[in-house]
């Protein structure tokens, strides 16, 4: 439970343990992730860690398009095509607009932070990241807080019994996808 700004009491009640914890004292907290799926599981519960976290004006949402790539979400910039769904909540219950465009999404408010996410399948591929620059640069000269910070938004390995069709291009390994996805991150973003 918050005692005051940054001063949180956690307890467990299976055994009674307890401890306060200070977390940094934001009271606004507004995030944009652009991505797919896996942009979507990282948001989901965002709001609420927020609240709990003691922000009192959260804004989370997600421009997503299932399966999304690097070049998918360039093509759509250099385009200005409406082809994301836009995912938004300001108390915990999301909304959902088709139809927009990132540039709408971008200019939708101040956001502190934007992330950005490559296509699970292509995320340990560093031949597919020729157009990250292209977006970052986009995305640096559209934010509407010259202050917001880009992020990226590294996805994880298949689960090991995956029936994805990009599977196979990592031999069917959650070892060898996930060696490939840090090293590409590491090496390329």
């Amino acid at each position: 439970a918050p005692l005051r700004d940054g001063i949180t009491q956690f307890s467990c009640a299976a055994c009674n343990y307890s401890y306060t914890e200070t977390k940094p004292a934001s009271k606004s907290v507004k995030i944009l992730a652009i991505g797919n799926s896996f942009s979507m599981d990282a948001v989901e519960h965002l709001w609420g860690i927020c609240k709990n976290g003691g922000a009192e004006e959260i804004i989370i949402a997600n421009l997503y398009i299932g399966g999304c790539t690097l070049d998918t979400h360039w093509n759509n910039i250099q385009n200005n095509k409406t082809a994301y769904t836009y995912y938004k909540t300001t108390d915990g219950i999301w909304k959902q607009t088709a139809s927009t465009s990132l540039a709408t999404g971008l200019a939708d408010e101040d956001w502190d932070i934007i992330t950005v996410q490559q296509a699970s399948g292509n995320s340990g591929k560093p031949e597919t990241y020729g157009n990250l620059t292209n977006i970052l640069n986009y995305i640096n000269d559209h934010k509407t807080n010259r202050n917001a910070k880009v992020y990226w938004h590294m996805t994880w390995a298949y689960q090991t019994t995956s029936h994805h069709s990009n599977f196979p291009d990592y031999g069917n390994s959650q070892m060898t996808m996930y060696n490939a996805i840090v090293s590409t991150t590491k090496n390329h973003v």
